[in-house]
């Protein structure tokens, strides 16, 4: 029908008003701004969390070792995680996602604690290019929750002693395990954790032994493969020991350049898992602070690393190859640095290059970063003759102190005719001639040391002095250990791994250092500086957490009881910056 008629015109349009009516105006849809890493973090929820079979283990809830994701579900991300505070956690694995959860026997409240997670492209820890998308980032909330009940507690820590949470190494599973690994000494609440080793006969295990500080040596057969049975026993407050499930792994033969091949494929992840013992939030695409790389891979292999810079005393990194110790300083933008390790062992070697970035932002200054680091300026002379030495806010300063193998650059903020710089009262041959002065701590053994500038100006000659302290680096692990009582004296000796007695040690703020003692006693008493009602410890084992502690010197006292005899000893202990 033709719609001509008048009439029928006017109806149509106003029909078409009327529908129009109810409709809503078009609306544009808002513009994700968002970069497909930070899509990728959002993505994650506690659904992507793995628990062991703890009933109520939850990220609401949670009491016992768990598993987070290292990769996005679309494999374009490397996930990398750090906690604030650290103080539940003992390790966060970035190879495996386990998280070590040890909750200590004197928390009994609900805890709340910040689990971050950040993206990194997923060839970045393996390219040429290192990149980051946009600094992506996701917090988790977790509810840490104690287990004061005995029993329930040594359950709980059993629950978590399983195939999927051992701390293997590289990228080893139970069903397959090529290099060493350590097995958990102590766990959440107080409870200590002893091993036992057989075969799949019941005896003794050959493939698998537990040396000092229940580090699991394997030892791969000729040929085929061979099965190992690792058996737990729990025990809390000196109460009879509770065994677990039997965890069964897979020890297949496996040559020397094998071994090699899967240490040099694991470098990426033993500088990441570095930068998470530095306890610094670092990531191989944002390293921010000084670190430990390791010299041994987990499967008997020896690591020499090499930087395109190996010594670059402006920054941003020096690296000391004896202790492993890399010290660094924030360039005033990112700089990307090629890191090669050469892994070896007999007729075997393999070399990976990884490229890392040092993060922009700082001043650029020498001497690595850390509250050790500071920038000293000799100031103009006066009409006193002696020269004055400032620190970076201009407060005057007699002495400062260096990390072994930091390099530090003082000088002179005046114009004279002549520099000459001395260390340790040589002034036979000046250690630099010119306004400015390196000293090299990596040259200088640990202790105090004096540098002394005398500068020529029309006015005379002017001199000053400053003391430099010269420390070791903090330990990542070190176990101490309190020598046998001898006959005739009641003090107790410390010594180092080496064996070697000492009368002091340097300790990081993230590190816990493990002190022993070699003998059986009928009690132990440890305690901290001068608290000396309350023990720290009743055990065979001290954890020196230096978490908590301030920078500074601290001490550790130990009282034994043996028989009617009681001896004891003090370890005195710096707490220092980490590197």
């Amino acid at each position: 029908m033709a719609l001509n008629h008048p009439f029928r015109i006017v109806g149509a349009l106003l029909a078409a008003v009327l529908l129009c009516l109810g409709c809503r105006n078009p609306v544009t849809p808002g513009t994700d701004t968002r970069t497909t890493a930070q899509k990728a973090l959002d993505s994650l929820g506690s659904a992507d969390f793995t628990f062991p079979d703890l009933a109520g283990n939850s990220l609401a809830s949670l009491s016992t070792s768990f598993k987070v994701p290292v990769k996005s579900k679309d494999g374009a991300f490397d996930l990398s995680w750090t906690a604030t505070p650290m103080t539940f956690f003992s390790k966060i694995d970035p190879v495996s996602g386990q998280i070590f959860v040890n909750i200590p026997d004197s928390v009994t409240e609900d805890s709340i604690v910040s689990l971050t997670v950040a993206a990194m492209a997923a060839t970045a820890r393996d390219a040429a290019t290192t990149t980051a998308d946009g600094g992506a980032t996701k917090t988790f909330s977790v509810t840490i929750h104690p287990i004061t009940d005995t029993t329930q507690a040594v359950n709980a820590v059993l629950s978590g002693l399983s195939g999927n949470f051992l701390d293997l190494s590289g990228k080893d599973s139970a069903s397959n395990v090529t290099g060493n690994f350590t097995l958990p000494q102590t766990g959440s609440f107080g409870t200590e954790i002893s091993w036992t080793v057989t075969d799949s006969n019941g005896q003794p295990s050959t493939a698998v032994t537990i040396g000092s500080s229940s580090a699991a040596q394997v030892t791969s057969p000729a040929t085929g493969s061979t099965t190992a049975k690792l058996t737990p026993t729990v025990k809390k407050k000196g109460g009879a020991g509770t065994p677990g499930t039997p965890i069964t792994i897979t020890v297949p033969a496996i040559t020397a350049q094998e071994k090699v091949d899967l240490d040099a494929a694991a470098l990426p992840e033993l500088i990441a898992t570095a930068l998470v013992k530095a306890g610094k939030g670092d990531t191989i695409a944002a390293i921010t602070s000084d670190f430990t790389l390791p010299l041994a891979g987990d499967r008997g292999t020896t690591i020499e690393w090499t930087f395109t810079a190996a010594r670059v005393t402006t920054g941003p990194v020096a690296y000391t190859a004896a202790s492993g110790a890399v010290l660094v300083t924030q360039p005033t933008s990112d700089t990307s640095l090629a890191l090669a390790g050469t892994v070896s062992m007999t007729g075997a070697t393999a070399t990976k290059t990884i490229t890392v970035k040092v993060k922009g932002g700082g001043s650029g200054s020498t001497g690595g970063t850390g509250s050790n680091s500071i920038s000293v300026v000799v100031t103009d002379p006066t009409t006193s003759a002696s020269l004055s030495f400032l620190d970076p806010g201009g407060a005057v300063i007699t002495s400062y102190t260096l990390k072994k193998g930091q390099t530090q650059t003082l000088s002179a903020s005046f114009t004279a005719t002549s520099y000459n710089w001395y260390l340790d009262g040589s002034t036979s041959a000046p250690l630099s001639a010119k306004a400015s002065c390196d000293i090299d701590s990596a040259n200088l053994v640990d202790g105090r040391h004096f540098l002394l500038i005398e500068a020529t100006t029309s006015e005379g000659v002017f001199s000053g002095t400053i003391a430099i302290d010269v420390v070791p680096l903090p330990s990542t692990g070190l176990t101490v250990t309190v020598t046998a009582p001898t006959a005739g004296s009641s003090t107790l000796t410390f010594q180092n791994s080496g064996g070697a007695t000492i009368t002091t040690i340097i300790i990081s703020k993230t590190t816990p250092v493990s002190v022993k003692t070699s003998f059986t006693a009928d009690s132990w008493a440890w305690y901290l500086d001068d608290n000396l009602s309350t023990p720290i410890s009743t055990t065979a084992t001290c954890a020196v957490d230096a978490s908590s502690l301030g920078y500074g010197r601290h001490s550790l006292h130990l009282e034994a009881k043996v028989g009617t005899a009681y001896y004891s000893g003090s370890l005195p202990f710096d707490v220092g910056v980490a590197p």
